[in-house]
């Protein structure tokens, strides 16, 4: 009797754990971490390309204006860590009923509203009206939803195109990038545009000379170009230096153009990383982050080549 008693408290334990076990869903820590990452490459992203415009002569303006949006863009990042915290304590609450689905969407109505996407027909929209629409009823018929993973399934369209969004308004701050390099590159030439201007003169005479071919040089053609070619060389002294001026100011601002692009493509992925993570809950796997891991490795890596140039 007591055999048949134990056997049957043994099923009922090793049903109960087959059990959870099917029921329970993946952690989402990983996730969580990973866009805490993320937020933290974008952070020193921008202090990075910040402090690459101070370096240079009639970078500061550049700089502050950068400074200003990158703030905007650090607040959107914030949101997103925030998500996906409540996201982690709403898969881990297990809980399927409108409580969940509730908080589910909110939590992706305040993602939309800190990445500038406002509620169609508001005083002021951040993003394209027909984007904008099409997030907001995506997220209506996320509330609509009677499970949590019907509403999770119904989120990995809007909350894929407001990390687009994020990415975009990153991408988008390149044109500061661009306008302080035709600036400061412009200041350097305006500066020496008398001896550009007489060195250019000097070797365009020496090409039409060139052009006479050597058969045809006069002796006063030869000394002519004996005079150039020592004119040319004497304005090495300051043409050599401002060559290597622009050459290091085009670098270091090509390199902080590629920062923004990376950390602007790692914020875009941050989408596609969710969109995978809703269908690891789906089908009750591991929550698999590495794209997102590597990704935010290529920001950090990039940083440190830049403040090695």
């Amino acid at each position: 009797m007591r055999r048949r008693t134990y056997t049957g408290h043994l099923l009922i334990v090793l049903t109960a754990l087959i059990l959870a076990s099917c029921t329970s869903l993946p952690d989402v820590g990983p996730f969580v971490e990973a866009t805490t990452e993320v937020r933290s490459a974008v952070a020193q992203a921008g202090a990075t390309v910040e402090e690459e415009l101070k370096r240079m002569d009639g970078g500061l303006e550049s700089a502050a204006g950068l400074k200003k949006q990158w703030l905007s863009r650090i607040e959107a990042m914030d949101a997103m860590v925030e998500y996906s915290e409540s996201l982690q304590s709403i898969v881990s609450a297990s809980r399927q009923g409108a409580h969940s689905v509730g908080r589910l969407v909110d939590g992706v109505t305040q993602l939309a509203g800190s990445a500038g996407i406002v509620v169609p027909g508001s005083a002021a929209v951040g993003v394209g009206v027909d984007t904008s629409k099409n997030i907001y009823r995506e997220i209506a018929v996320m509330r609509a939803a009677k499970s949590l993973g019907e509403a999770l399934e119904r989120s990995r369209r809007p909350v894929d195109e407001i990390a687009k969004k994020i990415g975009q308004d990153i991408a988008d701050l390149k044109v500061i990038f661009q306008a302080a390099s035709d600036s400061i590159t412009g200041d350097l030439e305006i500066d020496h545009q008398k001896g550009i201007n007489f060195r250019n003169q000097l070797i365009k005479r020496r090409k039409a000379i060139y052009a006479i071919g050597s058969a045809g040089l006069t002796e006063a053609d030869k000394l002519e170009l004996t005079e150039l070619d020592r004119l040319i060389v004497s304005t090495n002294t300051w043409y050599l230096p401002l060559q290597a001026k622009l050459n290091e100011v085009r670098t270091r601002l090509s390199a902080g153009e590629a920062l923004i692009a990376t950390t602007s493509d790692t914020v875009s992925q941050w989408g596609l990383a969710y969109n995978n993570l809703v269908l690891a809950l789906k089908d009750r796997r591991p929550v698999n982050i590495q794209s997102l891991t590597r990704a935010t490795v290529d920001i950090r890596d990039l940083i440190k080549r830049i403040r090695e140039l």
